[in-house]
């Protein structure tokens, strides 16, 4: 084995260090007790910095903490009567700062968790469970609906649903998806309006006599006139070739948006341009 002349050195000065004689070392000075095997070991208890401490065990057992933590969001438990399952609605960081402030208590979010876990009370989020009181007319709304839209299907006549779609931004914006290329298109880094080129508004028709889609895409905004004029389109392109001899046309829309029933503009020029695309 061959060895450097710094190793062997090195090796001799530890060695003589105390290897040979850390028992008695150990025994003679206390304070190297929790050295290493060569006597250079930090002492057992370091001093800790200035202004420093540790907390006690006796401090966190303490059973007035735990009793003071209750009470103090008891007024913020809530839970169901059938069964014992508690939650709180504070957040921690609020508990926590309650806490320090009305009864001068530090205490962390991770042990305030674990307090509260231990008289089963977990934060609970809202849940969608209540069923508000129903409009006593709301089911007969919906018959009559339903009457209409049957009567019109028995005789053959139109029946289309509209809607307005989620617009979208025109220009080098990121869409989900992929397709098959060489290189990626690159698009913009942000989504803001300022860099599109304009706004594109679907609007989408549905036939449900031929269970067909059409959708008309506009560059204003979504306003009475925009519906309409889509209505009319779908109507003098693929209407009236497909339904020529019907007297009625039934429009199921809802009640928001450029189609509302509240909208008197809307009904306006429903009327208008009926009465101008009915034949003499």
């Amino acid at each position: 084995m061959v060895c450097s002349s710094r190793s062997e050195s090195t090796w001799s000065w530890r060695h003589q260090a105390g290897a040979s004689d850390h028992r008695a070392i150990r025994e003679d000075n206390p304070s190297r007790a929790t050295g290493t095997r060569f006597g250079f070991g930090r002492p057992s208890r370091r001093p800790y910095p200035f202004g420093w401490s540790r907390t006690s065990a006796r401090r966190k057992k303490d059973p007035e903490i735990e009793e003071k933590l209750l009470t103090l969001v008891a007024p913020e438990i809530a839970g169901e009567p059938q069964s014992d399952r508690r939650w709180v609605r504070q957040s921690l960081t609020k508990i926590q700062a309650c806490l320090q402030t009305r009864a001068s208590i530090t205490l962390s979010r991770e042990t305030i968790r674990r307090l509260l876990h231990k008289h089963r009370i977990r934060p609970r989020s809202n849940v969608k469970r209540l069923h508000p009181k129903p409009h006593p007319d709301r089911d007969a709304q919906f018959q009559y609906l339903q009457r209409q839209k049957d009567a019109f299907q028995r005789a053959g006549w139109p029946v289309i649903s509209v809607d307005t779609k989620k617009k979208e931004l025109i220009g080098s914006f990121y869409q989900r998806g992929q397709q098959w290329g060489q290189d990626a298109v690159a698009v913009n880094t942000h989504d803001f309006p300022s860099y599109a080129e304009g706004k594109a508004v679907p609007y989408g028709i549905y036939d449900i006599q031929r269970n067909l889609g059409y959708v008309a895409v506009g560059q204003s905004a979504d306003t009475p006139e925009f519906a309409v004029d889509a209505i009319l389109w779908w109507w003098q392109a693929f209407g009236q070739r497909q339904y020529p001899d019907t007297p009625e046309l039934l429009i199921l829309a809802d009640g928001g948006g450029s189609n509302s029933y509240r909208s008197r503009r809307w009904k306006q020029l429903l009327q208008g341009n009926y009465l101008r695309t009915v034949p003499k």
